[in-house]
């Protein structure tokens, strides 16, 4: 399950032309992100812990990692 501000982080990762994946595996969170064009290297967050928390913060990581920028 996917709270409402990862999800907003996740949308704009969606937006500049990515699929995203969420991956709760128990003890940790992974997130991927993959361009749809095809270029370019797969990005992963993953955070120790599965709770809301840890969904966000490696939501953020994505979101760094795709070139985004969060205020706030």
């Amino acid at each position: 399950m996917i709270r409402d501000s990862s999800s907003a982080i996740l949308h704009q990762v969606e937006g500049l032309g990515y699929a995203v994946s969420v991956h709760h595996m128990g003890r940790y969170v992974e997130l991927h992100a993959v361009h749809l064009s095809g270029d370019g290297i797969p990005h992963v967050a993953r955070c120790e812990g599965d709770g809301e928390q840890e969904l966000r913060l490696a939501a953020c990581a994505l979101a760094e990692m795709v070139g985004l920028r969060l205020d706030g």
